[in-house]
């Protein structure tokens, strides 16, 4: 019983990751109307960054995480400016996802070419267990768990429940209606990419510590 639900945790963290990368997905195609294949790379560079940051930079937690954050929303900034904006008159919205499979290709090059292909393990964000009778849970895995949980409520409720979310879902069915009623398509476009990206980043941010850093994590 121990084993199990020591796997049971550690399963639902897993689960938590992957559904943060599925929500980004989910997202985009609801507020912007494409689908991302390069959702899996922007959570391996998410790793490597966190692995930057806890290895090389050796900041302390409290610092760590809003750098973190930060790097992630302005990977989300150069990502739309670069894969998306040049795009976004295009005649056929497949124009746009071809984009993103290329996007997933330099992004794996550009992280070999920085971090090199050897795997890197990356120091635990959190350090710790905590026991409950025989079964002893760590920390790390418990952290993933409540921050997905709470990832997860913040974006239901921005679209269910935020004017913020409804207008970029506004300008996702009609860009030009949008922009006629005061929408600024542009704000509510970057906005959804700084979300989009910093989902699947925190997913590397959190899985980080979990398993080796490569540039095959996120495939």
């Amino acid at each position: 019983m121990t084993l199990f639900f020591q796997l049971l945790v550690n399963g639902i963290a897993m689960g938590m990751i992957y559904a943060l990368m599925a929500m980004g997905l989910i997202l985009l195609i609801r507020a912007i109307g494409v689908m991302n294949f390069a959702q899996g790379d922007l959570l391996m560079i998410g790793a490597f960054i966190t692995w930057a940051l806890t290895n090389q930079v050796k900041l302390p937690f409290y610092a760590m995480v809003p750098a973190a954050l930060i790097s992630f929303a302005l990977v989300g900034i150069v990502f739309m400016f670069l894969v998306y904006w040049p795009l976004r008159n295009a005649t056929y919205p497949t124009a746009t996802v071809i984009a993103t499979m290329g996007a997933s290709i330099v992004i794996r090059e550009l992280a070999t070419l920085i971090w090199g292909s050897q795997p890197l393990t990356s120091r635990p964000i959190i350090r710790g267990f905590v026991q409950i009778a025989s079964v002893r849970l760590q920390y790390q895995y418990l952290l993933t768990i409540l921050v997905g949980g709470i990832l997860i409520f913040l974006v239901f409720t921005l679209f269910e429940k935020l004017y913020a979310g409804r207008m970029m879902q506004a300008a996702a069915q009609d860009k030009y209606a949008a922009e006629l009623l005061g929408i600024p398509t542009i704000l509510t476009t970057a906005a959804t990419y700084i979300i989009v990206v910093t989902l699947a980043s925190i997913g590397g941010f959190m899985i980080a510590p979990m398993f080796m850093v490569n540039v095959t994590l996120g495939s």
